[in-house]
């Protein structure tokens, strides 16, 4: 009796062991069924996806000779020129960037470190490892380092519709950011660009003096940064020309910051496929930083 008590707990077991194998075999089967199906449809949809790569070239060619119009017909040269801290190197594809605020310089910033580590890392994990392994600054390299590297390397400028820049600029310093009451504080007298019957923005706070602090209306917000004042400029809504003073160091490629720009996806494309060893497959929703960033 005890024995055919455990010759049927075996046969219990056996069975299944035969199931679980038989189940983990069949999802592994279906999943390189689903991996393969995936591949002849990025294959198929391949044949019939534009090559935007001569339009973005067209685009890129346009803004150079936009900049080019500019420079000849303003005179930049009593602009200063702006501190080298500005300026990200990256060493890997020999890129020197120059960081505009409210151009996405924060998503860029992490393109071009996961490109110099050869990493795949969010903004908040790129921020993680800033000890060991830095965004590259011009102003940590040599006067002569600095020299070459704006002699020889491709400098890149991100730049966006200057009407749009501004209102990010309000929006996230004045509206959203959890630093814009210290915003409200240091440009409250913006509020002196409209008429005191003018409607005031109703929300507001009380600072250490018990002082009532309002929020700056965008009405307000957009006449003072019009008039030039020293005391309401500031990084996120200086012009990018003052910002970068590209006509005093020429710009090699200039790209506008706008969801996957064709000049940005074209200009990614270009600069990594040099290094890389298989672009296949590669979305360029997410342009080659994803997957080609190996070294040939």
């Amino acid at each position: 009796m005890r024995v055919s008590v455990i010759f049927h707990w075996l046969f219990v077991a056996v069975a299944f062991g035969v199931l679980v194998f038989t189940y983990l075999s069949f999802r592994q089967t279906e999943g390189q069924i689903a991996v393969t199906a995936m591949k002849s449809n990025y294959t198929q949809l391949s044949r019939y996806v534009p090559d935007n790569r001569s339009l973005a070239e067209r685009r890129q060619s346009e803004r150079m000779t936009l900049i080019k119009e500019y420079c000849r017909e303003n005179d930049q040269r009593n602009i200063t020129f702006p501190p080298l801290r500005r300026f990200v190197v990256n060493e890997r594809h020999k890129l020197l960037y120059c960081q505009v605020f409210k151009t996405g310089s924060t998503t860029t910033l992490t393109i071009l470190h996961n490109l110099e580590y050869n990493k795949h890392r969010s903004t908040v994990g790129m921020r993680k490892t800033f000890d060991r392994q830095p965004i590259k600054r011009l102003k940590n390299y040599t006067k002569e380092e600095v020299r070459l590297r704006f002699e020889k390397y491709t400098k890149l400028l991100i730049v966006r519709d200057p009407l749009e820049r501004l209102v990010s600029a309000w929006k996230d310093k004045f509206v959203v950011a959890p630093a814009r009451f210290g915003f409200w504080k240091s440009y409250q007298s913006m509020l002196e660009t409209i008429p005191l019957n003018t409607s005031r923005p109703q929300e507001s706070m009380k600072n250490s003096e018990n002082v009532t602090i309002h929020q700056v209306p965008f009405l307000a917000f957009i006449k003072a940064v019009g008039t030039n004042r020293t005391e309401w400029q500031d990084l996120h809504w200086e012009l990018i020309s003052n910002l970068c003073t590209p006509c005093q160091r020429r710009t090699s490629h200039s790209s506008s910051k706008k969801p996957a720009s064709l000049a940005w996806i074209g200009f990614c494309q270009k600069r990594v496929q040099e290094k890389a060893t298989d672009c296949s497959g590669t979305s360029t929703k997410m342009c080659p930083w994803k997957t080609c960033t190996k070294s040939s």
